[in-house]
């Protein structure tokens, strides 16, 4: 997982995990892989926690209603989650209506409940609810939550040892469409919020944060630098969480005297707040800010804080699957850094503990597209590093496992950075035998 999608995986799981916790949000996910292993990852958790934690699969076709649905399925319980909303939501345009006008008129009953629900939704039905059902909308407990489209794992590969590693630059066919989809929507959400005055500090956080990060991801630079210097006053917050999404599109725009300010501040507001995992997020941010810079040791000091922080946190909860991938990717960070000082026992030190890790978590989720890629860069590096120590029988067979891992995952997906690791591999392949 990204850094970005362990951050809302576990903002969701303080949502529906805290004590006296009530009230509704959404949870915004257009693919139904993501939503389940999140899902799967927050009722492991809960079990971990003594909570139990169910999930309601609405029937569409019962004559049941939907609030005799809900009420018969808290019983018991002490967190929800809501699916097949979008089901509804693809009915007729007159009865979809009607069905969100009913649960609009219906959201002191849902509050009152007295435990927290929330409701699954993709980003295409999110403004028939955000539209039709406005006081809905404006009375759920928190902002939505985002899960993006086919994440990526997260395993930062250092460009220094890695050229060329994804030569088509372009967003894949699919995830073009849906970032195009996303980016209309949320447009016309920020003009449906304009024209209602809504406040700009809300309009800031729940919509200026996410248009100008797909902005971004669409390489329309321009327009998200001009939408975060027209809401730049709104911006303003004291949230680790906020702080760090600014830190990132501010360093997507280049500026990384601004992301670092804003990375520092979450840190301290985490902190503040002792919010631990956010303050590790905050290191690890931090930490590729210097080593973008090409400071190392910097860089390795933050790195360094923000895996002890991921040990301590996954010590305390073991059966944590996200916290166990961050461990792994932080475990990946410090490798990157030794490497690119030399350092190649130290490296594969740390290698070696995130492939093991990243190996649990594929064993544990073998259809998991996200963890396999991670699986592939992982032994990547293996190799790599394994190279540079004049050990290349042992490497070569780490770099052969990766490429039958990227051949079978760019049979199954085409996706450009699937085929992209494995013509880089078959390169290198091609050249160590013409040595």
């Amino acid at each position: 997982m990204t850094d970005e999608l362990l951050l809302s995986t576990d903002r969701l799981r303080r949502f529906l995990l805290r004590e006296g916790a009530r009230g509704y949000a959404f949870a915004v996910a257009d693919n139904e892989r993501t939503r389940q292993e999140i899902i799967r990852q927050i009722k492991r958790d809960a079990e971990v926690a003594g909570k139990n934690m169910s999930v309601l699969h609405l029937n569409t076709q019962s004559d049941v209603p939907i609030l005799k649905q809900l009420s018969d399925a808290v019983a018991g319980v002490d967190a929800l989650c809501v699916l097949n909303l979008d089901h509804l939501l693809r009915q007729p345009h007159d009865v979809a209506e009607k069905f969100i006008r009913a649960l609009n008129f219906s959201r002191e009953t849902i509050n009152n409940l007295d435990i927290p629900i929330v409701w699954w939704i993709n980003s295409a039905n999110l403004p028939k609810i955000s539209n039709w059902a406005i006081d809905l909308y404006s009375q759920r407990a928190t902002s939505d939550f985002h899960f993006a489209f086919d994440p990526p794992n997260g395993l930062e590969v250092p460009p220094e040892f890695l050229p060329g590693l994804l030569p088509d630059t372009q967003p894949e066919t699919v995830d073009a469409e849906e970032l195009e989809q996303r980016i209309q929507q949320l447009e016309e959400q920020l003009a449906s919020a304009r024209a209602r005055n809504r406040p700009d500090r809300r309009i800031a956080r729940e919509l200026v944060i996410p248009l100008a990060a797909a902005y971004l991801e669409a390489h329309q630079n321009g327009k998200a630098l001009a939408l975060i210097q027209q809401y730049e006053a709104a911006l303003e917050t004291t949230l680790p969480g906020e702080l760090i999404q600014l830190g990132d599109l501010c360093r997507e725009l280049g500026n990384l005297t601004e992301a670092q300010k804003h990375f520092e501040e979450a840190l301290a507001y985490s902190i503040k707040r002792n919010d631990r995992y956010e303050e590790a997020i905050s290191y690890s941010k931090l930490g590729s800010i210097y080593q973008a810079q090409g400071k190392f040791e910097e860089a390795l000091r933050f790195f360094e804080k923000e895996t002890d922080l991921f040990e301590e946190l996954y010590e305390a909860n073991p059966r944590s699957e996200s916290l166990k991938n961050g461990l792994a990717i932080s475990y990946s960070k410090l490798g990157d850094i030794y490497q690119a000082q030399g350092k190649f026992e130290e490296a594969l030190r740390f290698f070696e503990k995130d492939l093991a890790l990243t190996e649990e978590l594929c064993e544990a989720n073998p259809r998991s597209v996200e963890l396999l890629f991670g699986l592939g860069v992982s032994m990547y590096k293996m190799w790599s590093v394994l190279s540079a120590l004049k050990r290349a029988e042992l490497g070569r067979s780490y770099l052969l496992n990766a490429r039958a891992l990227f051949a079978d995952l760019t049979e199954r997906t085409q996706l450009s950075r699937h085929s992209g690791m494995l013509a880089h591999i078959d390169a290198v392949l091609s050249t160590e035998s013409a040595e």
